[in-house]
């Protein structure tokens, strides 16, 4: 299970990145953090592991480019 998170975190960690870059690093740290509980929720009532795999690579995907993003966000802060 992990294996799959990290496999789509890893993924989608450049990819939303450069979306950071192109939309705005606010918008996209707003869609990780309602992302985020979202799926963590979906986690708890997967029955078994077919449905449980899936849920994990979404939660991947939608948390990848918290790092870039908040790193975005946090030097735009100190430039004020």
């Amino acid at each position: 299970m992990v294996g799959v998170f990290a496999i789509s975190y890893a993924a989608f960690e450049i990819l939303s990145g450069s979306m950071g870059d192109r939309i705005g690093p606010r918008k996209v740290l707003t869609r990780i953090v309602l992302w985020w509980p979202a799926f963590t929720t979906l986690t708890g009532f997967a029955a078994n592991v077919q449905m449980l795999l899936p849920i994990r690579f979404l939660s991947g995907a939608g948390e990848a480019g918290a790092y870039p993003n908040s790193s975005s966000v946090s030097r735009a802060g100190f430039r004020r």
